[in-house]
């Protein structure tokens, strides 16, 4: 039995969730919106698209919106740049960042990299035909968005989970995600 006070702890932990995760849909969605009236490809990488695995979503710990919009990343931050305040955008080897309404959106030319240039190329040729050719279709907030088919989506939270886990630690969140994929989608990974 949870009493009043305890209730309202919760309550007050569970209401900044909400509104927080409500602000990054309204925000994937408006990147989105502005991707497609652009016919720029993407495909939503980790957090909002895993959000669809949780029975509640909403309270789903949110971070930042990663797209994968591979060789298609200076047309996608021109088409996104009029959604923020800034004039240019902070690009480093894996990602460009912008702040839109206030949420962090990493647009990714490459999902990851690997330990040698010969074992990227691969990974990369992979992950090209996967988030360009044959991504499938989550709904968040009531709006088809393109996610990694099962596989290639177990594979990458797991890589980068284990990245995090070399060099700087791994977070709840991070577990509880790849284990949510993991359950949900068991009968279409490819074992």
């Amino acid at each position: 039995v949870v009493n009043e006070n305890e209730k309202y702890a919760l309550y007050n932990h569970i209401g900044p969730l909400i509104m927080n995760n409500s602000l990054i849909n309204h925000t994937l969605l408006a990147v989105i919106t502005e991707l497609n009236r652009n016919a720029l490809p993407y495909c939503l990488l980790k957090g909002q698209g895993i959000g669809a695995y949780y029975n509640e979503p909403q309270i789903r710990v949110g971070g930042d919106i990663d797209l994968y919009v591979g060789k298609y990343q200076q047309r996608a931050i021109e088409s996104l740049l009029p959604l923020t305040n800034q004039k240019k955008c902070e690009i480093n080897g894996k990602h460009a960042n912008l702040c839109i309404y206030g949420i962090e959106v990493e647009l990714h030319k490459y999902v990851d990299s690997m330990i040698s240039h010969k074992h990227n190329e691969i990974f990369w040729k992979w992950s090209e035909k996967e988030l360009v050719d044959n991504a499938k279709s989550v709904i968040v907030n009531k709006k088809e968005v393109r996610m990694p088919k099962p596989t290639f989506n177990a594979f990458c939270i797991f890589y980068h989970l284990f990245r995090h886990f070399l060099i700087s630690g791994v977070g709840l969140r991070q577990l509880c995600d790849w284990a949510r994929l993991l359950y949900c989608e068991k009968d279409n990974i490819d074992r």
